[in-house]
């Protein structure tokens, strides 16, 4: 199958053959082997790519107004985070009119 997306990360991850899943329309690795021994290895360290995730850049002088209007938080100060409803995500204000919120897994 043939993904109209694909991570920045593609070429390096397809050397190492992993199992492909599914991520909102983008080919992401869902193990590269033995899951069992990849699970015991998060305790020391872990790589995740969220490049499929579904993002949104918002810039305006009206920004924050629309995203309160929708019910989505305007975090009030630059680089000032706020989840969105039930852990469903980020949203972040980048500058004074400009936020970007990320979807979460």
């Amino acid at each position: 199958m043939r993904y109209p997306r694909c991570s920045p990360l593609q070429a390096a991850l397809d050397k190492l053959r992993p199992e492909w899943m599914d991520v909102a329309g983008m080919p992401i690795p869902r193990h590269f082997g033995d899951p069992a021994a990849e699970t015991a290895a998060l305790g020391h360290l872990a790589l995740a790519d969220l490049s499929a995730l579904p993002k949104l850049g918002l810039k305006g002088p009206g920004a924050a107004a629309w995203l309160e209007a929708q019910g989505l938080p305007a975090p009030g100060k630059t680089y000032a985070w706020a989840t969105l409803a039930a852990g469903r995500g980020l949203a972040v204000r980048v500058s004074a009119d400009e936020f970007f919120l990320e979807d979460a897994l």
